[in-house]
Protein backbone atom coordinates (compact mmCIF):
# COMPACT_ATOMS: atom_id res chain seq x y z
CA UNK A 1 0.00 0.00 0.00
CA UNK A 2 1.15 3.42 -0.76
CA UNK A 3 2.74 5.44 2.49
CA UNK A 4 -0.59 7.85 2.03
CA UNK A 5 -2.68 5.25 3.13
CA UNK A 6 -4.17 6.34 6.75
CA UNK A 7 -3.99 3.50 9.68
CA UNK A 8 -6.27 3.41 12.16
CA UNK A 9 -4.96 1.42 15.59
CA UNK A 10 -7.52 0.15 17.93
CA UNK A 11 -6.28 -0.85 21.52
CA UNK A 12 -7.33 -0.92 24.89
CA UNK A 13 -5.16 1.92 25.92
CA UNK A 14 -2.64 4.71 25.15
CA UNK A 15 0.93 4.21 26.50
CA UNK A 16 0.91 7.11 27.76
CA UNK A 17 -2.50 6.45 30.58
CA UNK A 18 -1.66 3.33 31.51
CA UNK A 19 0.88 0.30 31.85
CA UNK A 20 1.24 -2.21 30.11
CA UNK A 21 3.51 -4.16 27.15
CA UNK A 22 0.51 -4.05 24.26
CA UNK A 23 -0.39 -0.85 24.86
CA UNK A 24 3.38 0.20 24.29
CA UNK A 25 4.03 -1.72 21.34
CA UNK A 26 0.47 -0.32 19.53
CA UNK A 27 1.54 3.00 20.73
CA UNK A 28 4.69 3.11 19.29
CA UNK A 29 3.87 1.41 16.29
CA UNK A 30 1.42 4.28 15.64
CA UNK A 31 4.15 7.16 16.65
CA UNK A 32 6.22 5.50 14.52
CA UNK A 33 4.17 5.10 11.29
CA UNK A 34 3.20 8.95 12.14
CA UNK A 35 6.97 10.00 12.25
CA UNK A 36 7.09 8.42 9.00
CA UNK A 37 4.36 10.68 7.40
CA UNK A 38 1.14 8.17 7.64
CA UNK A 39 -1.59 9.67 8.34
CA UNK A 40 -2.52 7.78 11.79
CA UNK A 41 -5.66 7.74 14.42
CA UNK A 42 -5.64 5.64 17.63
CA UNK A 43 -8.74 4.25 19.43
CA UNK A 44 -9.07 3.25 22.65
CA UNK A 45 -10.26 3.35 26.47
CA UNK A 46 -9.81 6.76 28.21
CA UNK A 47 -8.57 6.88 31.52
CA UNK A 48 -9.12 9.82 34.44
CA UNK A 49 -12.25 10.74 32.07
CA UNK A 50 -9.62 12.08 29.21
CA UNK A 51 -12.00 11.48 26.39
CA UNK A 52 -12.63 12.94 22.93
CA UNK A 53 -9.53 13.92 20.08
CA UNK A 54 -6.26 14.92 21.15
CA UNK A 55 -2.52 14.79 19.68
CA UNK A 56 0.26 13.17 20.62
CA UNK A 57 3.70 12.45 19.11
CA UNK A 58 1.91 12.84 15.81
CA UNK A 59 -1.49 10.50 16.40
CA UNK A 60 -4.70 11.60 16.26
CA UNK A 61 -6.18 10.24 19.27
CA UNK A 62 -9.65 9.34 19.86
CA UNK A 63 -10.34 8.29 23.35
CA UNK A 64 -13.91 6.72 24.52
CA UNK A 65 -15.30 6.58 28.16
CA UNK A 66 -14.79 3.06 28.67
CA UNK A 67 -16.98 1.09 31.69
CA UNK A 68 -16.41 2.53 35.12
CA UNK A 69 -13.75 0.70 37.57
CA UNK A 70 -15.19 -2.29 38.46
CA UNK A 71 -17.48 -2.94 36.48
CA UNK A 72 -17.88 -7.23 35.08
CA UNK A 73 -16.52 -8.43 32.00
CA UNK A 74 -20.60 -7.55 30.18
CA UNK A 75 -19.82 -4.32 31.30
CA UNK A 76 -16.91 -3.86 30.36
CA UNK A 77 -17.11 -5.46 26.95
CA UNK A 78 -20.90 -3.21 26.29
CA UNK A 79 -18.61 0.15 27.43
CA UNK A 80 -15.88 -1.14 24.60
CA UNK A 81 -18.55 -1.53 21.84
CA UNK A 82 -20.34 1.17 22.24
CA UNK A 83 -17.43 3.79 23.31
CA UNK A 84 -15.12 2.04 20.07
CA UNK A 85 -17.77 2.27 17.64
CA UNK A 86 -18.58 6.04 17.98
CA UNK A 87 -15.02 7.14 18.02
CA UNK A 88 -13.82 5.06 14.95
CA UNK A 89 -16.72 6.59 13.04
CA UNK A 90 -15.55 9.85 14.42
CA UNK A 91 -12.41 9.15 13.22
CA UNK A 92 -13.27 7.66 9.63
CA UNK A 93 -15.37 11.18 9.17
CA UNK A 94 -11.93 12.90 9.84
CA UNK A 95 -9.57 10.89 7.53
CA UNK A 96 -12.36 10.48 4.55
CA UNK A 97 -10.75 7.89 3.09
CA UNK A 98 -10.11 4.13 2.79
CA UNK A 99 -7.68 3.50 5.91
CA UNK A 100 -5.90 0.24 7.52
CA UNK A 101 -7.51 -0.93 10.43
CA UNK A 102 -5.14 -2.47 13.01
CA UNK A 103 -6.39 -3.90 16.06
CA UNK A 104 -4.32 -4.64 19.23
CA UNK A 105 -7.07 -5.14 21.58
CA UNK A 106 -9.99 -7.72 21.15
CA UNK A 107 -13.10 -5.81 22.29
CA UNK A 108 -12.68 -2.34 20.09
CA UNK A 109 -11.00 -4.14 17.35
CA UNK A 110 -14.33 -6.67 17.58
CA UNK A 111 -16.50 -3.24 17.51
CA UNK A 112 -15.10 -2.04 14.57
CA UNK A 113 -15.58 -5.21 12.60
CA UNK A 114 -19.38 -4.68 13.54
CA UNK A 115 -19.10 -0.94 11.91
CA UNK A 116 -20.56 -2.01 8.37
CA UNK A 117 -20.58 1.10 7.27
CA UNK A 118 -16.42 1.61 8.10
CA UNK A 119 -14.24 2.26 5.05
CA UNK A 120 -11.70 -0.48 5.24
CA UNK A 121 -9.30 -1.14 2.73
CA UNK A 122 -7.39 -4.05 5.13
CA UNK A 123 -8.11 -5.30 8.63
CA UNK A 124 -4.88 -6.76 10.80
CA UNK A 125 -5.60 -8.27 14.15
CA UNK A 126 -2.19 -8.23 15.91
CA UNK A 127 -2.72 -10.68 18.76
CA UNK A 128 -0.38 -10.28 22.22
CA UNK A 129 -2.69 -13.04 24.00
CA UNK A 130 -5.87 -15.00 23.48
CA UNK A 131 -8.64 -12.83 25.00
CA UNK A 132 -10.09 -15.92 26.89
CA UNK A 133 -7.23 -17.86 28.37
CA UNK A 134 -5.53 -14.63 29.43
CA UNK A 135 -9.40 -13.74 30.96
CA UNK A 136 -9.58 -17.27 32.46
CA UNK A 137 -5.63 -17.04 33.08
CA UNK A 138 -6.54 -13.46 35.37
CA UNK A 139 -9.69 -15.34 37.31
CA UNK A 140 -6.74 -17.65 38.83
CA UNK A 141 -8.93 -20.90 37.83
CA UNK A 142 -11.47 -20.35 39.85
CA UNK A 143 -14.80 -18.92 37.47
CA UNK A 144 -18.37 -18.76 38.80
CA UNK A 145 -21.40 -19.49 36.01
CA UNK A 146 -21.23 -15.43 35.13
CA UNK A 147 -17.39 -15.71 34.78
CA UNK A 148 -17.80 -19.05 32.73
CA UNK A 149 -20.16 -17.65 30.57
CA UNK A 150 -18.41 -14.54 30.29
CA UNK A 151 -15.21 -16.98 29.07
CA UNK A 152 -17.75 -18.13 26.41
CA UNK A 153 -18.39 -15.06 24.57
CA UNK A 154 -15.13 -14.13 24.74
CA UNK A 155 -13.74 -17.12 22.86
CA UNK A 156 -16.63 -16.46 20.87
CA UNK A 157 -15.33 -12.97 19.83
CA UNK A 158 -11.91 -14.01 19.00
CA UNK A 159 -13.04 -16.52 16.87
CA UNK A 160 -15.00 -14.09 15.13
CA UNK A 161 -12.38 -11.57 14.89
CA UNK A 162 -9.61 -14.07 13.88
CA UNK A 163 -12.36 -15.03 10.51
CA UNK A 164 -13.20 -11.21 10.00
CA UNK A 165 -9.39 -10.53 9.63
CA UNK A 166 -7.51 -10.24 5.77
CA UNK A 167 -4.60 -10.82 8.00
CA UNK A 168 -3.61 -11.86 11.56
CA UNK A 169 0.27 -10.63 13.06
CA UNK A 170 1.31 -12.13 16.41
CA UNK A 171 4.69 -11.81 18.62
CA UNK A 172 5.62 -15.44 19.20
CA UNK A 173 5.47 -18.67 17.55
CA UNK A 174 3.77 -19.59 20.54
CA UNK A 175 0.96 -17.14 20.24
CA UNK A 176 0.71 -18.68 16.43
CA UNK A 177 0.04 -22.10 17.97
CA UNK A 178 -2.59 -20.44 20.54
CA UNK A 179 -4.08 -18.73 17.47
CA UNK A 180 -4.50 -22.06 15.49
CA UNK A 181 -5.84 -23.75 18.28
CA UNK A 182 -8.68 -21.16 19.18
CA UNK A 183 -9.63 -20.64 15.01
CA UNK A 184 -13.13 -22.93 14.65
CA UNK A 185 -13.07 -21.54 11.01
CA UNK A 186 -10.39 -21.08 7.95
CA UNK A 187 -8.10 -18.14 9.56
CA UNK A 188 -5.81 -15.93 7.38
CA UNK A 189 -2.08 -16.78 7.62
CA UNK A 190 -0.62 -15.82 10.87
CA UNK A 191 2.53 -13.82 10.43
CA UNK A 192 5.19 -13.53 13.40
CA UNK A 193 6.54 -10.50 13.79
CA UNK A 194 8.63 -10.37 17.46
CA UNK A 195 8.12 -8.05 19.96
CA UNK A 196 11.45 -4.84 20.49
CA UNK A 197 12.73 -3.43 23.01
CA UNK A 198 13.80 0.21 22.96
CA UNK A 199 17.43 -0.59 23.55
CA UNK A 200 19.56 2.71 23.73
CA UNK A 201 17.63 4.06 26.63
CA UNK A 202 17.29 0.58 28.61
CA UNK A 203 21.12 0.11 28.06
CA UNK A 204 22.78 2.41 30.77
CA UNK A 205 26.61 1.73 31.13
CA UNK A 206 27.02 2.42 35.22
CA UNK A 207 27.64 0.37 37.74
CA UNK A 208 24.99 -1.09 39.96
CA UNK A 209 26.29 0.96 42.65
CA UNK A 210 26.04 4.13 40.53
CA UNK A 211 22.42 3.20 39.17
CA UNK A 212 21.35 2.51 43.03
CA UNK A 213 22.41 6.09 43.86
CA UNK A 214 21.10 7.70 41.18
CA UNK A 215 17.27 6.39 42.09
CA UNK A 216 17.78 7.86 45.69
CA UNK A 217 15.27 4.97 47.34
CA UNK A 218 15.98 3.69 50.17
CA UNK A 219 15.11 0.16 49.22
CA UNK A 220 17.48 0.21 46.85
CA UNK A 221 20.52 2.02 48.90
CA UNK A 222 22.15 -1.74 50.32
CA UNK A 223 24.67 -3.57 49.43
CA UNK A 224 22.81 -6.78 49.41
CA UNK A 225 22.18 -9.09 46.53
CA UNK A 226 19.07 -7.57 45.00
CA UNK A 227 15.77 -9.68 43.43
CA UNK A 228 13.62 -7.45 40.95
CA UNK A 229 10.29 -8.07 38.85
CA UNK A 230 8.06 -5.85 37.36
CA UNK A 231 5.03 -6.97 36.22
CA UNK A 232 0.96 -5.84 37.19
CA UNK A 233 0.25 -7.46 39.93
CA UNK A 234 -2.44 -10.28 38.73
CA UNK A 235 -2.68 -13.62 39.17
CA UNK A 236 -1.43 -15.31 35.83
CA UNK A 237 1.81 -12.95 36.73
CA UNK A 238 2.56 -15.34 39.38
CA UNK A 239 3.87 -12.69 41.89
CA UNK A 240 2.89 -14.27 44.77
CA UNK A 241 4.68 -17.83 44.05
CA UNK A 242 7.56 -15.24 43.60
CA UNK A 243 7.07 -14.11 47.28
CA UNK A 244 6.96 -17.72 48.65
CA UNK A 245 9.74 -18.45 46.55
CA UNK A 246 11.65 -15.55 48.38
CA UNK A 247 11.21 -16.80 51.88
CA UNK A 248 12.17 -19.90 51.11
CA UNK A 249 15.52 -18.54 49.87
CA UNK A 250 15.70 -16.77 53.25
CA UNK A 251 14.96 -19.53 55.38
CA UNK A 252 17.55 -21.59 53.12
CA UNK A 253 20.14 -19.32 52.91
CA UNK A 254 20.01 -16.72 55.73
CA UNK A 255 23.80 -16.31 55.73
CA UNK A 256 23.61 -14.22 52.19
CA UNK A 257 21.09 -10.71 52.78
CA UNK A 258 19.11 -10.46 50.08
CA UNK A 259 15.63 -8.79 49.24
CA UNK A 260 13.08 -8.73 46.47
CA UNK A 261 11.52 -5.57 44.61
CA UNK A 262 8.29 -5.65 42.97
CA UNK A 263 7.53 -3.31 40.76
CA UNK A 264 4.05 -2.28 39.22
CA UNK A 265 0.41 -2.34 40.81
CA UNK A 266 -2.52 -3.80 40.08
CA UNK A 267 -5.48 -6.18 42.06
CA UNK A 268 -3.21 -8.10 43.88
CA UNK A 269 -1.00 -5.46 45.61
CA UNK A 270 -2.53 -5.90 48.79
CA UNK A 271 -2.74 -9.27 49.17
CA UNK A 272 1.06 -9.59 48.02
CA UNK A 273 2.38 -7.13 50.93
CA UNK A 274 -0.04 -9.10 53.38
CA UNK A 275 1.30 -12.40 51.88
CA UNK A 276 4.92 -10.83 52.68
CA UNK A 277 3.75 -9.64 56.64
CA UNK A 278 2.13 -13.50 57.01
CA UNK A 279 5.52 -15.01 55.73
CA UNK A 280 7.49 -12.85 57.94
CA UNK A 281 9.69 -10.74 54.99
CA UNK A 282 8.05 -7.59 55.23
CA UNK A 283 11.30 -6.30 55.86
CA UNK A 284 13.37 -7.96 52.88
CA UNK A 285 10.35 -7.70 50.18
CA UNK A 286 9.68 -4.04 49.05
CA UNK A 287 7.09 -2.68 46.71
CA UNK A 288 8.08 -0.08 43.98
CA UNK A 289 4.72 0.78 42.70
CA UNK A 290 4.40 1.87 39.16
CA UNK A 291 7.86 2.85 37.96
CA UNK A 292 8.30 5.41 35.29
CA UNK A 293 9.40 4.92 31.81
CA UNK A 294 12.16 8.15 32.79
CA UNK A 295 13.71 5.95 35.86
CA UNK A 296 12.89 2.02 34.64
CA UNK A 297 15.89 1.55 33.05
CA UNK A 298 17.76 2.49 36.19
CA UNK A 299 15.90 -0.34 38.20
CA UNK A 300 16.82 -2.62 35.63
CA UNK A 301 20.23 -1.76 36.47
CA UNK A 302 20.35 -1.59 39.38
CA UNK A 303 18.99 -5.43 40.03
CA UNK A 304 21.62 -8.16 40.55
CA UNK A 305 19.08 -10.43 38.89
CA UNK A 306 15.69 -10.02 37.13
CA UNK A 307 12.60 -12.39 37.63
CA UNK A 308 10.03 -13.23 35.45
CA UNK A 309 7.59 -16.08 37.32
CA UNK A 310 4.65 -15.98 35.00
CA UNK A 311 2.39 -18.98 34.88
CA UNK A 312 0.41 -18.75 32.25
CA UNK A 313 0.49 -16.89 29.03
CA UNK A 314 3.81 -14.78 28.53
CA UNK A 315 2.71 -13.65 24.93
CA UNK A 316 6.67 -12.57 24.02
CA UNK A 317 8.38 -11.04 27.48
CA UNK A 318 9.28 -7.80 26.62
CA UNK A 319 10.89 -7.09 30.18
CA UNK A 320 12.90 -9.45 29.61
CA UNK A 321 14.87 -7.87 26.41
CA UNK A 322 14.60 -4.94 29.28
CA UNK A 323 16.37 -6.38 31.40
CA UNK A 324 19.01 -8.16 29.12
CA UNK A 325 19.90 -4.47 27.20
CA UNK A 326 20.59 -3.38 30.95
CA UNK A 327 23.11 -6.35 31.38
CA UNK A 328 20.93 -7.41 33.80
CA UNK A 329 20.93 -11.59 34.65
CA UNK A 330 17.46 -13.18 33.97
CA UNK A 331 15.36 -16.21 35.90
CA UNK A 332 12.29 -16.86 33.92
CA UNK A 333 9.61 -19.73 33.99
CA UNK A 334 9.56 -21.49 31.16
CA UNK A 335 6.07 -20.69 30.03
CA UNK A 336 4.52 -19.98 26.68
CA UNK A 337 6.97 -17.31 24.84
CA UNK A 338 9.62 -17.04 27.27
CA UNK A 339 12.43 -20.05 26.28
CA UNK A 340 11.66 -18.21 22.74
CA UNK A 341 12.76 -15.21 24.29
CA UNK A 342 15.54 -15.90 26.50
CA UNK A 343 16.99 -18.26 24.17
CA UNK A 344 19.85 -19.53 26.07
CA UNK A 345 20.80 -16.07 27.44
CA UNK A 346 19.21 -16.32 30.96
CA UNK A 347 18.31 -19.26 33.02
CA UNK A 348 14.59 -20.95 33.08
CA UNK A 349 13.58 -23.05 36.31
CA UNK A 350 12.63 -25.92 36.07
CA UNK A 351 8.69 -25.13 36.69
CA UNK A 352 6.66 -22.26 37.37
CA UNK A 353 6.41 -23.20 40.89
CA UNK A 354 7.68 -21.66 43.88
CA UNK A 355 10.57 -24.45 44.12
CA UNK A 356 11.51 -24.44 41.09
CA UNK A 357 11.90 -20.51 41.42
CA UNK A 358 13.56 -20.64 44.75
CA UNK A 359 16.22 -22.94 43.50
CA UNK A 360 17.35 -20.83 40.80
CA UNK A 361 17.56 -17.92 43.34
CA UNK A 362 19.42 -19.99 45.35
CA UNK A 363 22.00 -20.96 42.47
CA UNK A 364 22.16 -17.51 41.76
CA UNK A 365 22.92 -16.72 45.62
CA UNK A 366 25.67 -19.68 45.52
CA UNK A 367 27.06 -19.08 41.94
CA UNK A 368 26.23 -15.57 40.37
CA UNK A 369 25.41 -14.99 37.08
CA UNK A 370 25.66 -17.64 34.21
CA UNK A 371 26.54 -15.87 30.84
CA UNK A 372 28.49 -13.05 30.06
CA UNK A 373 26.81 -9.19 30.18
CA UNK A 374 28.18 -8.28 26.74
CA UNK A 375 26.26 -11.04 25.31
CA UNK A 376 23.23 -10.26 26.89
CA UNK A 377 23.23 -6.44 25.21
CA UNK A 378 24.14 -7.59 21.99
CA UNK A 379 20.95 -9.96 22.30
CA UNK A 380 18.84 -7.47 23.54
CA UNK A 381 19.77 -5.35 20.14
CA UNK A 382 19.05 -7.43 17.53
CA UNK A 383 15.29 -6.60 18.79
CA UNK A 384 16.43 -3.04 18.76
CA UNK A 385 12.93 -1.11 17.66
CA UNK A 386 14.78 0.64 15.14
CA UNK A 387 15.25 -2.90 13.38
CA UNK A 388 11.62 -4.22 14.53
CA UNK A 389 9.24 -1.58 14.05
CA UNK A 390 9.88 -0.71 10.15
CA UNK A 391 9.03 -4.66 9.81
CA UNK A 392 5.80 -4.65 11.99
CA UNK A 393 4.66 -1.17 10.22
CA UNK A 394 5.05 -3.47 6.86
CA UNK A 395 3.11 -6.58 8.42
CA UNK A 396 0.44 -4.33 9.32
CA UNK A 397 0.09 -2.35 6.10
CA UNK A 398 0.73 -5.31 3.81
CA UNK A 399 3.76 -3.81 2.63
CA UNK A 400 6.42 -6.85 3.82
CA UNK A 401 7.73 -9.10 1.55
Amino acid sequence: MSPATPLVIAADAWVGDRFGGAYKIASELAMFAAQGGRDVHYVCAAVDGRTGMASESGVTLWRYAPAPAGSGAWRRYRGHLQGASAALRLAAARIGRPFVLNGHGPLPYFAALRCRDLPLSRRVMSVHSPLAEEYAANCGGHMGPLQALAHTAFRSIERRCYAGSDAIQCFSRFIAGRIEAAATRPTPKVTVCPGYVDYAPMALDMPRAEARRRLQLPFWQTGQTCFFSLRRHAPRMGLDRLVRAFARVRREAPQRPCRLILGGDGPQTAMLRELARELGIENEVHFAGRIDEAVKALHYRAADCFVLPTIALEGFGLIVLEAFAAGTPVIATPVGAIPEVVDGHGVLTEGADEQSIARAMLAFLASGPAGDEAARRDYAKSFDKAVVLPRLEGVVMGEAA
